[in-house]
């Protein structure tokens, strides 16, 4: 994963987030299908500000690997069933 975006944006902190360089369109841009924005907000946390960022860049990491499992599943061919003996001939 890799954060292409990080941002503090004063209550919140936003980060658009590549679940899975090695998906990448031609001209080598993330494929969209594998990007997400996340937007945290900084309230609800205790510590320094550096202990803070610190706690949600670890809850986005968590999250983003979560999602990146869902939409791997989801992309996978398998994932659409199993293939029935009329696939591919004229209906």
């Amino acid at each position: 994963m890799k954060l292409l975006t990080a941002r503090d944006t004063g209550p919140t902190f936003y980060f658009v987030v590549h679940l899975d360089p090695s998906k990448t369109l031609d001209n080598g841009d993330p494929d969209p299908a594998f990007v997400a924005e996340y937007t945290w907000p900084k309230s609800g946390f205790d510590g320094t500000p550096a202990q803070v960022k610190a706690r949600i860049l670890n809850e986005v990491r968590l999250l983003a690997i979560e999602e990146r499992k869902q939409r791997l599943a989801a992309a996978s061919p398998a994932s659409r069933g199993t293939k029935l003996p009329e696939e591919g001939k004229e209906l």
